[in-house]
């Protein structure tokens, strides 16, 4: 079973630029074609698809493009979308304004999180105990946020996951390992605590700084990141490429 794992692609309105002038669309459109060639068996779009604001218009060009594949995906929500608006333009199905599902690849069930504002509700903590009481086995987990603070002070002090203390001891209490998928540090980290390992995956914008205490650009490279499982075993890696710029 391979994924491949797309994050924080910031896409602003059609015909407009990024405050720094980096044409997201474009990066994401010159990773399409890698991501195919990657042949995974699913591609997951891990939130803030849209640049700011939410945009209907921007989850309705995202989905145009993806459908195009003809290639199995699944889309949640980051912090600058609205669960409610991609909800209405993938065809999700919504629960009280959040978007949680689970989906089954190889016999191998996985499950995406919903969380875009920064929170996980008490409805979803439940449906999550629920699931995870059903598993057996390694479990596969995709969210937006980190569900743990990840030693990046900028990200950690001012853009934090708010009930990290409930939601990881949710997980502790299962002894399967769990693996995290998330994206919106805009950094690549690998985070180990107990058994649960999160895996930060860079972004389609620009990648911070991991060690600065106030917002600091590192590189504009852009990244996607590969995941393969096979009887039992998860192999990751991140790939780098050259993003874009728009001309002044």
């Amino acid at each position: 079973m391979r994924i491949v794992q797309l994050t924080d692609l910031h896409l602003p309105p059609a015909g407009t630029d990024t405050q720094l002038r980096i044409d997201t669309r474009q990066n994401f459109l010159d990773m399409l074609p890698r991501v195919v060639a990657l042949q995974p068996d699913l591609i997951v779009l891990s939130g803030d698809l849209c640049y700011d604001v939410p945009e209907a218009a921007t989850f309705n060009w995202v989905r145009e493009q993806m459908d195009a594949l003809e290639i199995s995906y699944a889309v949640i929500a980051g912090n600058h979308d609205d669960s409610t608006q991609m909800g209405e333009a993938f065809d999700l199905t919504i629960q009280q304004k959040e978007v949680y599902f689970e989906k089954a690849l190889d016999q191998q069930v996985i499950l995406f999180l919903d969380t875009a504002l920064a929170t996980i509700s008490d409805a979803q903590l439940e449906w999550l105990d629920e699931q995870l009481t059903n598993l057996e086995g390694p479990v596969l987990i995709f969210m937006h946020h980190p569900p743990l603070p990840a030693g990046m002070p900028f990200m950690d002090n001012h853009w934090p996951f708010h009930r990290s203390a409930e939601l990881m001891a949710l997980f502790n209490r299962y002894a399967s390992n769990m693996y995290v998928f998330c994206g919106h540090y805009h950094t690549e980290r690998v985070v180990h605590a107990g058994n649960v390992s999160t895996h930060i995956t860079p972004s389609l914008y620009f990648q911070l700084d991991p060690e600065k205490a106030e917002p600091s650009i590192e590189h504009t490279s852009i990244a996607l990141r590969v995941i393969d499982f096979k009887e039992g075993q998860l192999y990751t890696a991140v790939q780098y490429f050259e993003g874009h710029t728009t001309k002044p």
